[in-house]
């Protein structure tokens, strides 16, 4: 779904769940557990090191995971504000010149503050910090990534339209959540810090840093998208009934560019319309895949609607055709199964079949189900041309089981 702000306000409880689901994806945790795994594996190797080299290594370390981490969490940031919802959208997001390097400076210099106070005032005094924080870093981080400039934090004019253009609730929401991430923050540091070792409390100490880091931008992400649609006209951004109706029209009689596709499918995502995906996703789907060469996107939006309509299928046998071997290259065989079972019960005797099933046995050949299996047994009885000979010999050891061996 995508990342726009949805036409009914969400409940705090469901918004903290979406905001704190955010960074455990299947495409960002693994990052996470890779950066709490180098931090922890470091760690060990400092006590084999001297002192000097030590101090050098957890420095370079410290800056690099830092820097990475707050790349890609202005990655999440602004391409949430963008409109992004699937893993393609965010990886393919262009951050703009020295956007990542400002926001951080920008947290960098807010760490060592906090660091800062602790190691002068003590815990306290890092709690009233990070309460003072809470109601700025919100608008800080979204104004440095709305402007991509530092100066505007500076800018009083900014800082009023900031507070003109926001949703209260949302700002309300944003600080808690900061005050919260951050108390958990120190007191699990506190407690691992007592009970582990110190490479394992500094592996989940980085995890838990880099998650709540991603939480938090992708949060201010969604408060700027939220901005961004209200100072929108319904002629560029549809969000009513009627604004999706008339962009449905345009887009029947004249075309439209790929952006004009995407704002209606978000616009029926937000609005919970899955009639209208059902019936719009089509052409969105056959516009990336056969007129902008973004099958990889293509892909991932019919996964999303073949979980609406198992039998989901593109409006011409040949589009599906395609739209079935792109999901095989790309690695969704569950995925190839049903499209190819939805192409050939539509187009039972579409010329394509015998492609379908043999694209979908290919797909499956780790690990046949029965409807590969059967689809094999119907390719075995077919005349087939010898390039299909060769593809079917190059699975058959998948789907023909030897006959048990009976001794001597």
């Amino acid at each position: 779904m995508s990342a726009g702000a949805p036409t009914e306000p969400l409940t705090a409880e469901v918004w903290y769940r979406q905001v704190l689901a955010f960074p455990l994806r299947p495409w960002l945790w693994p990052l996470v557990a890779a950066a709490a795994a180098i931090a922890g594996l470091v760690s060990l190797a400092l006590l084999q090191l001297a002192p000097i080299l030590a101090g050098l290594l957890a420095l370079v370390t410290m800056v690099t995971l830092w820097i990475l981490a707050l790349r890609v969490a202005s990655k999440i940031l602004l391409a949430t504000a963008d409109g992004a919802g699937l893993e393609r959208e965010y990886r393919d997001f262009d951050l703009g010149e020295f956007q990542a390097l400002r926001q951080i400076g920008l947290w960098c210099f807010m760490a060592l503050i906090l660091a800062g106070l602790n190691e002068s005032l003590g815990t306290l005094a890092v709690v009233i910090g990070l309460i003072t924080l809470a109601l700025l870093m919100p608008a800080m981080t979204g104004l440095v990534a709305s402007t991509n400039s530092l100066g505007a934090l500076s800018d009083a004019g900014q800082w009023r339209a900031w507070r003109r253009q926001s949703n209260p609730t949302d700002g309300r929401r944003l600080s808690g959540l900061f005050v919260v991430l951050g108390l958990t923050y120190l007191g699990l540091d506190a407690l691992t810090g007592a009970v582990l070792p110190a490479f394992l409390s500094n592996a989940l100490m980085m995890a838990i840093w880099i998650y709540s880091l991603w939480a938090f931008f992708y949060a201010i992400g969604r408060q700027l998208r939220a901005i961004r649609l209200a100072s929108c006209d319904n002629s560029a951004v549809p969000k009513t009934k009627e604004s999706i109706e008339r962009l449905t029209s345009r887009l029947a009689k004249q075309g439209g560019s790929l952006e004009d596709y995407r704002r209606l499918i978000r616009a029926l995502e937000q609005n919970g319309d899955t009639a209208g995906l059902a019936e719009h996703g089509p052409g969105y789907i056959s516009a990336l895949l056969l007129s902008h060469d973004r099958a990889p996107e293509a892909v991932e939006r019919a996964a999303g609607l073949v979980e609406l309509d198992p039998d989901f299928v593109l409006g011409v046998p040949s589009a599906q055709l395609e739209l079935i071997e792109a999901a095989r290259l790309h690695g969704y065989p569950d995925l190839v199964v049903q499209l190819a079972d939805a192409y050939l019960t539509i187009w039972p005797a579409a010329p394509g079949g015998r492609e379908a099933r043999l694209i979908a046995c290919e797909a499956k050949a780790q690990g046949p189900d029965s409807r590969c299996q059967d689809w094999f047994k119907t390719l075995v009885r077919e005349r087939l041309s010898s390039e299909e000979q060769d593809r079917m010999r190059a699975i058959a050891t998948a789907y023909v089981r030897p006959p048990p061996d009976r001794g001597t």
